[in-house]
Order: C-alpha cells, then structure tokens, then sequence
C-alpha cells in the first residue's frame, strides 16, 4: 500500500487508530509505510491540524498523544521545512500549514489537557500534556539563519497566541517554546512574557515562575 493510495480521512486513520498501549506500532515492518510527498504531508497535515476538534474526536486522549508524536518521529512535521523546488509544498501552503498549528491547540490541547503542569511532573496528568508541552521543544525550526524570518514570525505568532488560551496546558506550552526561543528574539520574548504577566496576575505562581524563566531563556 502506498501512500498514494491513502484518501485524507485514511490518513488520519493510519495515525490514529491504534490500541493506546501500541504507541511504537510503526515499529512493526508489516504496517504501511508513509512516503508521501510534502506536498501531500503538507496538504493532511494542514487538514488535520485546521479542523483538531472535529478530526480528532473519535479517537481517546492516548491516541491522540501517540499519533502526534508518531508525527514527529515519522517527520511528517519536517514537510512544513520542505522548500525544495521540485518536491517541496509552496510558500503559501506550508504558511497556512504552520498558522494552523494553533487550531491543533485551541480545538485540541486547550479543551482535552488537564491543568497540570508538565515540566513539574505532576501526577495524574491526561496523556496529552505532555505532547503539549513538548510541542516546542521537538519542533523542527529553531531562529537560527536569517533566512528564515517569516517563518519564525508565523510561529511566533502561535505562540503568543497559544498563550492567550485558557489553558495552563497551552500556557506553559508556549511559555517552554519562547524559552527557546529566547535566544534568537531576546526582546520579543520579554516583552511578550512582560505581557503575558501583566495580563494574568492571579496564575498559578509556579506557572508564573516557569514564565520569568522563559523570559531569561532557561527553560529545560
């Protein structure tokens, strides 16, 4: 079976639908293989993350948190980097690819997460809490060339905006990406900290304290 032969909706299927203690399943040589093109990983990707709410229902938590990190380790996430002439997605689909990484939190992350806080390992967390707070930290884009300015901008952006949702989840998700972030874009980072804090004075203060070390960059 190649990934060709794989409609949108049997995509979302290939990744999802597995038994919540399987989440190595593409470990196996029998199961298909994905070697879509970034054009198409870009295009179901855009889809899944674009419409996370309704996309995503029908499968638990753990799956949930196990498809996203098979994303990753698959690289499915690396086609949003890919601007290959030939087999890259254009400039205008991986942009609306990378905007549509905050749809995955608003419908996803903000309304599935529990409040706990994932870099204090507090216990009884929901299996996605952790796929959102690492979010960032495996990303595959860093602010490291000057080439790539829009790009950081985008996702900048989601960020910042991630950082509005009501959602300790999503908050210290964000507050971890602009940690590393930090080092690239110093005063952005601090002034959106600054009013992040100025905004939400009653948080949590270990939330609090977790955002006055994203603003310095000492984040783990």
């Amino acid at each position: 079976m190649r990934a060709d032969d794989l409609t949108v909706a049997d995509w979302i299927v290939y990744v999802f639908d597995h038994p919540e203690d399987e989440p190595q399943w593409d470990q196996d040589w029998r199961k298909v293989t994905w070697d879509g093109s970034s054009v198409t990983t870009v295009a179901y990707l855009t889809h899944l993350f674009e419409n996370a709410g309704e996309v995503l229902r029908p499968f638990s938590d753990a799956q949930v948190s196990n498809g996203l990190a098979f994303l990753f380790r698959s690289e499915h996430i690396h086609a949003f980097q890919d601007d290959s002439p030939r087999q890259g997605a254009s400039w205008l689909d991986r942009k609306r690819g990378l905007r549509s990484l905050y749809t995955l939190f608003e419908q996803c992350f903000a309304l599935r997460c529990s409040p706990h806080l994932s870099h204090l390992d507090e216990p009884g967390a929901n299996p996605l809490n952790v796929s959102c707070y690492m979010w960032w930290d495996i990303y595959p884009a860093y602010p490291t060339s000057a080439n790539n300015i829009e790009e950081d901008e985008i996702l900048l952006g989601v960020m910042e905006d991630v950082l509005r949702l009501d959602s300790d989840a999503c908050r210290e998700s964000a507050l971890h990406g602009l940690g590393h972030w930090q080092m690239g874009y110093p005063e952005r980072v601090k002034a959106v900290t600054d009013e992040f804090l100025a905004r939400n004075q009653a948080i949590r203060p270990e939330l609090k304290h977790y955002a006055l070390q994203a603003r310095r960059g000492q984040v783990l």
